[in-house]
């Protein structure tokens, strides 16, 4: 299959028209649905990581470690720092999926 090509199945949205009532009777609430079960609970995970990494570096001086006040706040704001240009990246990659798939 080449870049141009369709692809025949697999979880690529070929239509969406969310504003279309038949459209969303027919198929759209299924797809919007089944996208809320798997992001809504991986979200909730990442978000309970970050609170719980950032409850903890603020006690790591009490456990033996010696940091900074700067360098415990470089701790906690590093695990994000990766995660804007991932986020600004997110239009580049729609773009290129919708050229992958091709118009309906």
């Amino acid at each position: 299959m080449s870049v141009l090509q369709k692809p025949d199945k697999g979880p690529v949205i070929h239509d969406w028209r969310p504003e279309d009532p038949a459209f969303w009777g027919s198929s759209g609430k299924q797809t919007a649905t089944r996208n809320l079960w798997i992001s809504i609970p991986a979200l909730l995970l990442a978000f309970a990581v970050w609170m719980v990494w950032s409850t903890v570096i603020v006690r790591l001086n009490a456990i033996g470690f010696t940091f900074t006040t700067d360098q415990l706040f470089w701790l906690a704001a590093l695990p994000g720092c990766p995660g804007r240009p991932c986020a600004s990246s997110i239009p580049l990659w729609c773009r290129s999926s919708v050229a992958v798939a091709g118009p309906p």
